[in-house]
């Protein structure tokens, strides 16, 4: 009898609680675990994403800030100014794209987004007009750390240099704390 209690205790106990461990982790962990692995996934997609349509962006507005000769004959000149207005709406496109995408790149602060946003409608108001070399490389400047911004943590020390970089270059005050209130207060839907 003493045989079988020992049995029981040094083996059959602690297998039947191996059993037990490895069911409810493979049912109840595992599901949620891999749920999370797929988000993290996804979202770091849409950030690889947004970058190519970013590096797109910024490109396009590096051809933009060439000017167009006057003194350039008729038949080349013609086709560099289509050219221009085809970058222009390849901008236009790609930041509306770029727009679409923002909801979908996850782990971002809502500061990063404001300022995504901001550089979207900065780039999207320069594709529509006729803005001058100065304006365009201003824009140009801040589309570059944008997907700084979008890429790292804002823990990081890059994420803090992309900021002031971004801000730098559109002429915002880099006042922290302003534009979370600011954010906040644009995300809130109206009291009824």
């Amino acid at each position: 009898m003493a045989a079988i209690d020992s049995l029981i205790t040094t083996v059959l106990i602690p297998a039947a609680v191996a059993v037990c461990t490895t069911l409810l982790v493979e049912y109840f962990a595992k599901p949620w675990l891999e749920a999370r692995k797929e988000r993290i996934l996804e979202a770091h997609r849409a950030r690889r994403e947004a970058a190519a349509v970013g590096r797109r962006i910024y490109f396009d507005l590096g051809r933009l800030e060439d000017p167009v000769p006057e003194d350039m004959p008729e038949p080349n000149r013609t086709t560099l100014v289509n050219e221009v207005k085809a970058k222009r709406e390849s901008i236009l496109a790609d930041s509306r794209e770029l727009e679409r995408m923002l909801p979908r790149i996850g782990g971002v602060n809502a500061l990063t987004l404001l300022i995504a946003a901001r550089v979207i409608g900065t780039v999207q108001g320069t594709a529509l007009s006729d803005a001058s070399d100065a304006k365009v490389a201003e824009v140009r400047g801040a589309v570059g750390p944008l997907f700084d911004l979008l890429e790292l943590g804002w823990w990081r020390p890059g994420w803090w240099r992309a900021y002031f970089r971004v801000c730098e270059a559109l002429g915002i005050e880099p006042r922290l704390g302003a534009r979370l209130v600011e954010f906040q207060q644009a995300s809130k839907p109206p009291k009824r």
